[in-house]
């Protein structure tokens, strides 16, 4: 939708309509130029990929005038971050995220009923450019991500489904095999959802290649 209120008032609506379609270089994608209150007017495309497009901005020039898009302009929304310890500083957090885009602001998530308690979660508002994954390091603390339209991604295998669903739950993450778990594992590990191997930790326990080990304080090297 763009605001018109730029143009003379005299102007009559099909002369605006030519201007505003012109503006769009004739292009051919434009289905319906559609008048409504408030000196807007809404403008519907045949492809999806053009009306994003044109939403990035937040003013577009139609014959000399300053039109601004409604509702346009980068897009800011909320990105929560579990797991990462209360005390630690939110620079950490802020470099860490901007590597996905620009962040703007990070608060503290409150219970409800008790306004001056912290839930230890982070409210991240921030412009993404690219998507997030679900589990990120932030610091040496391995933290669970979540914002509207994040693509699935399992927590124990990283795939493309929910963990409910995962063919490894319940299993050894080492051997793959039920009735153990991977600390008590004495079979040959076996490769498993996006990670091709896995490592010992000082303390001699399994885990997937690229886990923090949260025993250790360690990396694979």
């Amino acid at each position: 939708m763009l605001d018109l209120s730029g143009f003379s008032s005299d102007l009559p609506r099909y002369d605006e309509a030519k201007m505003v379609y012109k503006g769009f270089e004739g292009s051919s994608s434009v289905q319906s130029i559609q008048f409504v209150p408030g000196k807007n007017v809404q403008i519907t495309f045949k492809d999806s990929k053009t009306k994003e497009n044109i939403e990035k901005h937040e003013y577009i020039t139609i014959n000399d005038v300053r039109c601004a898009v409604v509702g346009g302009g980068p897009k800011v929304q909320n990105v929560l971050i579990h797991h990462y310890p209360f005390e630690e500083d939110n620079h950490r957090l802020w470099i860490a995220l901007s590597s996905f885009g620009e962040v703007r602001d990070i608060q503290y998530q409150h219970y409800p009923d008790l306004c001056s308690i912290s839930t230890g979660t982070r409210v991240v508002k921030m412009v993404r450019n690219s998507p997030i994954p679900r589990s990120l390091d932030v610091g040496g603390y391995m933290c669970k991500t979540w914002y509207v339209g994040q693509p699935v991604e399992c927590d124990i295998c990283q795939g493309g489904h929910v963990s409910k669903n995962c063919p490894v739950k319940g299993k050894c993450r080492r051997c793959l095999e039920s009735g153990h778990m991977a600390r008590d594992c004495k079979n040959l590990p076996k490769s498993w959802g996006t990670r091709v191997s896995w490592w010992h930790c000082r303390r001699g326990l399994w885990h997937g290649w690229g886990r923090y080990c949260w025993c250790s304080g360690s990396y694979p090297c």
